[in-house]
C-alpha cells in the first residue's frame, strides 16, 4: 500500500481558514433567515389597521429600531399630506402609471414615452474608445451658449436612458450647461466585456434570461475599477477639446459617485464642482461597512481570485431580473430601492423599452474591484479640491454612510465648508427614483448648486 502524501503546511491552513469563513457565512445568514423572515410585527399591522397618525406613532415609539419604521413614517407623511415645495419645473410621479399587462408593463398615461422622446430628439448619441478597445456610448445635449458642461454618471446596472427624467427636469429648468451623459463599459449602451457578444443582438428577448448567450452580455463584470475612471476622464477631455468647453461639473449616483470622486483626487483641476448622490464610499456586507467586515473581503477576494467572471454569492445571480423584483415585501419592508410606488415600476419599464440597457446579477470580479476602490476613495479624499455636494439616503441598503461622512471630512480639512453633506431622511438609495416629497427637494438643491 502507498502511503499517502501529506499536504504541505500552508494548503491545510488554506483549507482551515475557508472552513471557518463558510461556516461563520452560514450563521449569518441563518441569523438573516430569523430576524428577516415573512412575519409582520403584528403592532404594525395593528396599526395599520388604525391608520392613524396616533397609531403609527405609538409603534415608533415602541419599536425604534424596527425594519417597518420607514413604512410607518410613509403612512404618517400620507396621512398629513405632506409635500416638498420646489420654485422649479420638476416632473411628478402623480403623472407616471405604469402596469403589468400580460407580461409587459405599460405606460398608461403615456408620460414616459413622451420623456423618451424628448430625451431622444434633445440628444445626440456619440462614442470613443475606452480602455482595451471598448466602446464608450454618451448622449450629449448641446445648449446654445454654454459655456459649462454637466456630466451625469450612472450607477450600477444603471444606464444613461434612466436618467431621462433627470434630464427632462434640468433642461426644463433652463440650466446653463450643455449635458452629457455617459454609460460606463459594461452597462447600459456601451460594449460588455464578458462572452461573445460585446453588443446587443436585436433578435434576443429581454424576457428571455436563462439564455446561455444572453447571460454572458448581462453579467455587471469591470477589470479594474479604474479603467470607469479613465473612460470618464477621457469623456471630459473630450468635453474640453472636442466641445471647446473647459468649465466641467459632474453629477455621479453610488458607483457614479466613486467614479467622479476617484477622477477629482486623481485630476486636481479636472471639474469645477461636483454633485454626489448616494455615493459609493462605503459597502454594506455581511457584518456592517466594509471598512469593519474582514469575513465579507476574505470571500470576495476568495471568489474573484476562482471565478472572477462568474456570479457573486449575494449578487443576484444568473437568473436575477429586474423585472421580477417586487414593490413591497411579505414583512413590510419595502424594496431596497425606492418608496415610490410609479417609479419603482418606471424603471422596469425604461428596461423593457430599451433592452441592451437590461443588466443582470454581480460578478466575483466586479464586487471585488468596488470592494477595493472604497478603500482608495477614502484615503485619497483629502486630494479633492472643489466644492462638493452629497446627499445621503437615511435608509440606504447598499451604501454605509460612515464611508460619505469621512470623504466630506477629509476635503474639509485643507478647506472648511468646501463639502456639504445633506441628509435625506426617510429615503432609500436611489434618490433620482424616490417619491415626489423627497425627490422634488434633492432636485431643488441641485438646481440651487447649478
Amino acid at each position: 500500500m502507498i502511503n499517502s502524501i501529506p499536504k504541505p503546511k500552508y494548503e491545510r491552513k488554506f483549507k482551515r481558514i475557508h472552513t471557518s469563513l463558510y461556516i461563520i457565512v452560514l450563521i449569518k445568514f441563518f441569523l438573516i433567515l430569523i430576524t428577516c423572515s415573512p412575519s409582520p410585527n403584528p403592532d404594525f399591522v395593528e396599526a395599520q389597521k388604525i391608520n392613524t397618525i396616533e397609531s403609527y406613532n405609538s409603534f415608533i415609539t415602541k419599536y425604534p429600531n424596527s425594519p417597518q419604521i420607514l413604512k410607518a413614517n410613509l403612512q404618517i407623511e400620507k396621512l398629513k399630506s405632506l409635500e416638498q415645495p420646489t420654485n422649479y419645473k420638476i416632473n411628478s410621479e402623480v403623472s407616471i402609471e405604469i402596469s403589468p399587462k400580460e407580461g409587459k408593463f405599460i405606460d398608461n398615461k403615456g408620460t414616459i414615452k413622451q420623456i423618451l422622446e424628448f430625451y431622444k430628439s434633445k440628444s445626440i448619441r456619440e462614442t470613443f474608445t475606452g480602455v482595451d478597445g471598448i466602446k464608450i456610448v454618451y448622449d450629449y445635449f448641446p445648449s446654445e451658449g454654454a459655456k459649462q458642461a454637466l456630466v451625469i454618471s450612472h450607477g450600477t446596472g444603471e444606464s444613461s436612458i434612466r436618467y431621462a427624467e433627470v434630464v427632462f427636469d434640468l433642461l426644463n429648468n433652463n440650466v446653463p450647461y450643455s449635458i452629457f451623459v455617459i454609460n460606463h463599459r459594461g452597462h447600459g449602451f456601451s460594449q460588455r466585456m464578458i462572452g461573445k457578444n460585446k453588443d446587443w443582438n436585436p433578435s434576443w428577448n429581454v424576457y428571455e434570461i436563462d439564455k446561455e448567450e444572453i447571460q454572458d452580455y448581462k453579467k455587471i463584470y469591470v477589470r479594474d475599477f479604474e479603467d470607469y475612471v479613465k473612460d470618464f476622464g477621457t469623456l471630459v477631455n473630450i468635453i474640453k477639446d472636442k466641445y471647446k468647453i473647459e468649465k466641467v461639473s459632474a453629477m455621479g449616483h453610488s458607483l457614479g459617485g466613486a467614479v467622479v470622486a476617484r477622477y477629482a483626487e486623481q485630476n486636481i483641476s479636472g471639474l469645477d464642482k461636483m454633485i454626489l448622490s448616494a455615493p459609493m464610499f462605503s459597502l454594506i456586507g455581511l457584518f456592517g461597512a466594509d471598512n469593519y467586515d474582514f469575513v465579507s473581503k476574505a470571500i470576495i477576494s476568495s471568489g474573484d481570485t476562482f471565478s472572477s467572471k462568474g456570479y457573486a454569492i449575494s449578487g443576484g445571480g444568473a437568473s436575477f431580473s429586474h423585472f421580477s423584483t417586487k414593490y413591497d415585501t411579505e414583512d413590510n419592508t419595502l424594496n431596497y430601492y425606492t418608496t415610490s410606488y410609479n417609479r419603482f415600476f418606471m424603471k422596469k419599464y425604461l428596461l423593457q423599452e430599451n433592452p441592451e440597457t437590461s443588466l443582470g446579477g454581480l460578478t466575483w470580479g466586479f464586487v471585488d474591484a468596488i470592494y477595493e476602490i472604497v478603500k482608495d476613495i477614502r484615503s485619497d479624499a483629502q486630494k479633492i479640491k472643489i466644492p462638493t455636494l452629497i446627499f445621503q439616503a437615511e435608509f440606504d441598503d447598499y451604501v454605509h454612510p460612515s464611508g460619505q461622512d469621512t470623504v466630506c471630512n477629509q476635503i474639509n480639512l485643507n478647506t472648511p465648508g468646501l463639502c456639504k453633506i445633506i441628509k435625506i431622511e426617510n429615503a432609500k438609495h436611489e434618490l433620482f427614483l424616490e417619491r415626489d416629497y423627497i425627490r422634488n427637494k434633492v432636485m431643488s438643491q441641485i438646481l440651487d448648486s447649478l
